[in-house]
């Protein structure tokens, strides 16, 4: 799949899962009212309310039982499509998209007594929430009529009832380009997977948790959990990954370097860590030269050209593959790829690094004062860039 389609692929999935969890309820709730429907402002409000509410209370049962049960969350994710806030519940980060009708928690252990029972009863928790209140709403039908009336408290039993089976029918779906797994097949599977297939948990809860941290900036606190990670789990490569980025993010290029060496040798790694561990040595090795150390320009033009070659569509393999361009003599070149059309969508992060790399380049160009203006919007997007535009020289 091309990096454009597996875009059109996800806009897609957004709309589709947008007219399905509004219309759906509401198209029920005619079939039901039908002649004594009144489309009200409270109706439309609650077609709009309903379906988002009930999946954070979904995701807020799966919370509290794996609280009860002593397991460790990572971070939650709620909808689809562009991020528009990042909140927190207590340590756990949560990560609020534009089209809020679908969820995920992230689960991890850091101890193996009785797990599966443990993991069974939190994914179990998500739909019974679902379910409760939708039992709920019956029992207290009489009561809430003269406050909701009929048409609001059908559409929120129709709404929670939808989501309960969406959850239970087993099915494995992409969520925010990350694959997931429904809950029903997630009740089935976890009985019969082996323990090996299971030890993936030990290290799951503080790797997305260092996921999120660094994509919220907050690089010390992701350093210190993608190293809990690698503890646990000294085999894992995204954990190394992740260590890796955290230290370039934090100037130590030779400890990014470092904790990278196991990895390149490993012909067993799948193709995106091998990109990603050729991206990320490729930019410490460039970023070396403004700590008094004479970077490998051959080697960063390698690695981070065949990481380009095989992820030209992941924005930060892009942008340090412009950096390198700029660096070796092929300034042009780096301006042509930091045109791409997706930056449009991109994080704050990745549009920092574009506008750090366009400094460098205009700036290798000769074009001082529009490399000036690109460094300027660089540092307003991420005052973290500076590194960066060190190589390009005093004049930017």
């Amino acid at each position: 799949m091309t990096c454009e389609a597996a875009r059109r692929n996800r806009l897609g999935a957004v709309i589709a899962s947008f007219l399905s969890v509004m219309l759906g309820p509401a198209s029920v709730v005619l079939i039901f009212m039908q002649d004594n429907l009144r489309i009200t402002v409270p109706f439309v409000l609650g077609l709009l309310l309903f379906m988002p509410l009930g999946v954070i209370l979904h995701e807020l049962g799966h919370l509290l039982v794996a609280r009860l049960v002593g397991l460790e969350i990572g971070g939650i994710t709620l909808g689809s499509g562009k991020l528009v806030a990042r909140i927190r519940i207590g340590d756990v980060p949560v990560r609020i998209h534009i089209a809020p009708f679908s969820g995920m928690v992230y689960l991890g252990a850091k101890t193996f007594t009785a797990f599966r029972t443990r993991l069974w009863l939190t994914v179990l928790a998500g739909p019974m929430t679902n379910l409760l209140l939708v039992v709920g709403m019956a029992v207290g039908w009489r009561d809430l009529l003269p406050v909701l009336g009929n048409e609001l408290i059908l559409l929120w039993m129709v709404v929670n009832l939808i989501l309960l089976m969406a959850a239970l029918v087993p099915h494995r779906g992409v969520q925010g380009a990350q694959p997931y797994q429904s809950d029903g097949l997630m009740l089935w599977g976890i009985p019969r997977k082996r323990d090996a297939e299971l030890a993936v948990y030990r290290g799951a809860a503080p790797m997305i948790r260092a996921y999120f941290l660094f994509l919220d900036h907050d690089y010390p606190r992701s350093l210190a959990a993608s190293e809990q990670c690698l503890e646990r789990m000294p085999e894992s490569p995204f954990a190394r990954i992740i260590v890796s980025a955290n230290r370039c993010r934090m100037g130590d290029y030779a400890g990014a370097i470092a904790v990278l060496d196991p990895l390149k040798s490993l012909e067993t790694l799948d193709a995106l860590s091998r990109a990603l561990v050729r991206n990320n040595t490729a930019y410490a090795l460039v970023m070396s030269a403004g700590r008094g150390v004479t970077p490998s320009l051959e080697d960063a033009e390698r690695l981070s050209g065949e990481a380009f070659a095989a992820y030209p569509c992941l924005l930060n393999i892009r942008n340090t593959r412009a950096l390198v361009l700029a660096l070796v003599g092929r300034a042009s070149e780096a301006l042509e790829l930091l045109s791409y059309k997706n930056y449009k969508s991109a994080e704050v992060l990745e549009r920092s690094y574009r506008e750090g790399a366009r400094a460098l380049a205009l700036g290798r160009l000769g074009k001082t004062e529009d490399a000036q203006k690109h460094a300027r919007e660089a540092m307003r997007l991420d005052p973290l860039i500076a590194p960066v535009l060190e190589l390009a020289g005093a004049n930017v």
